[in-house]
């Protein structure tokens, strides 16, 4: 423990624990963006009308820049858990946890762009095989952890300038 951390505010120390397990969430949902994304691109089952099933396999597109975002996002989350443990005043500070927070703006704009593509892919799926077979899972699991991954690179946008504010005021 560093005289700095014995001198920093309860709430500091409060954000601080927060945005590091937003950070952990961050590395644990990449993995599984990343692991979707993938599937869905090497062909995934659907299941259809008289116990078959087909492999189908999401535009090239999507899987880019899901895989993309979640390669981005983990870099993303491993760099928010150092800039927040170790800069709490000072200009390092400033530098680490504003171009952290526009990183992650700029990953909200990937994980976003990977989400509706893959929505897109969904109803153009739904309009072709609707009533044959069934959306095959992996595709709306990417979908999922996809609008997960972007709700909490923005709760860390958040947390990182809630703690850029408090470490500008040490």
């Amino acid at each position: 423990v560093t005289a700095d951390e014995r001198m920093a505010p309860p709430a500091h120390k409060i954000i601080k624990v927060v945005g590091v397990f937003l950070a952990l969430v961050q590395l644990l949902l990449a993995v599984f963006i990343l692991a979707f994304f993938a599937n869905a691109t090497d062909g995934a089952k659907a299941n259809c009308q008289g116990d078959h099933s087909v492999t189908v396999s999401c535009r090239d597109r999507t899987a880019g820049v899901g895989i993309f975002s979640a390669i981005m996002q983990f870099g993303l989350g491993i760099l928010a858990i150092g800039i927040l443990v170790f800069l709490n005043h000072g200009k390092a500070n400033m530098v680490g946890k504003l171009t952290l927070a526009g990183l992650l703006l700029l990953l909200s704009i990937f994980l976003l762009t990977a989400w509706a593509l893959m929505a897109k892919d969904i109803h153009d799926y739904r309009d072709d095989y609707e009533h044959v077979c069934d959306v095959p899972g992996t595709w709306a699991a990417a979908l999922s952890f996809g609008l997960f991954g972007w709700l909490n690179t923005n709760a860390l946008v958040l947390v990182t300038m809630v703690s850029w504010l408090y470490g500008r005021k040490q």
